[in-house]
């Protein structure tokens, strides 16, 4: 009994420390999904988020993406 009530106690602490951060992020879908194998395979990409503390680099809001398509070092 004391295993089942510790499994129930550990799985409710579980969920309301990672229910929080499951929201702060929504999905955008990146094109078609495609089925392989009985299996739908679907791209989805996050939009950038801030991060305290930032340290180097360049925050979420001011990175910009090149429109050539490919990345580019230089």
């Amino acid at each position: 009994m004391t295993i089942k009530k510790s499994l129930i106690i550990g799985a409710t602490v579980a969920a309301i420390f990672t229910a929080p951060a499951a929201l702060a992020f929504k999905e955008y879908p990146a094109g078609e999904p495609v089925t392989m194998n009985e299996m739908e395979i679907a791209a989805v990409y996050l939009q950038p988020i801030d991060m305290e503390p930032r340290g180097m680099g360049l925050a979420g809001s001011e990175i910009r993406y090149p429109s050539g398509g490919r990345y580019s070092c230089g």
